[in-house]
């Protein structure tokens, strides 16, 4: 078993109780272990710790390339706090079915391409329909409108303004 701890304190007082354990010292962000050396590595309460979305993603490759499984369990409970964590959790089951599927390159990176690939197809596919709402069917609503208007009194703002810049001695 080898254990790698941010601590140097923690790593000594455990080094002398557990003599059968290897303890280190190295960056989880970029761990120099043999890839897929461990059948599981464990990581407990540092996801929260990560200052940006960039370490915290190469952190879960660091870890993906030296394990075969990924265990990560955090202080909060992600589905009573929701943020971030309850999002990562969401993520961490996806990526689990993802796996299971016949994609070839079962990698994170791969996974969070194709996260990408589908928010991005989500935001394309949104920002189509606000288009088709605001330029087409609310004019065309609005025309429908006019037309049943006989008396025209729900447009009459550009008369209005007329009027008042009229009166105001602005035209």
């Amino acid at each position: 078993m080898v254990v790698n701890d941010i601590s140097w304190s923690q790593i000594e007082s455990l080094n002398n109780k557990y003599q059968e354990v290897i303890f280190t010292n190295h960056n989880a962000v970029s761990l120099p272990l043999i890839d897929k050396a461990f059948d599981v590595a464990y990581c407990s309460n540092t996801l929260h710790h990560m200052p940006n979305k960039k370490t915290l993603i190469n952190l879960l490759k660091s870890m993906e390339k030296v394990a075969k499984k990924l265990i990560i369990v955090e202080i909060e409970n992600p589905v009573i706090i929701g943020g971030f964590a309850q999002k990562l959790n969401k993520l961490g089951c996806k990526f689990e079915n993802f796996k299971q599927t016949d994609v070839a390159d079962k990698s994170i990176e791969m996974f969070l391409k194709v996260v990408k690939k589908l928010k991005r197809m989500a935001i394309l596919g949104n920002i189509g329909i606000c288009i088709g709402v605001l330029g087409v069917i609310a004019p065309a609503l609005m025309v429908a409108l006019r037309k049943l208007d006989k008396n025209n009194q729900g447009f009459q703002v550009k008369e209005d303004l007329k009027k008042q810049m009229a009166f105001n001695g602005k035209i």
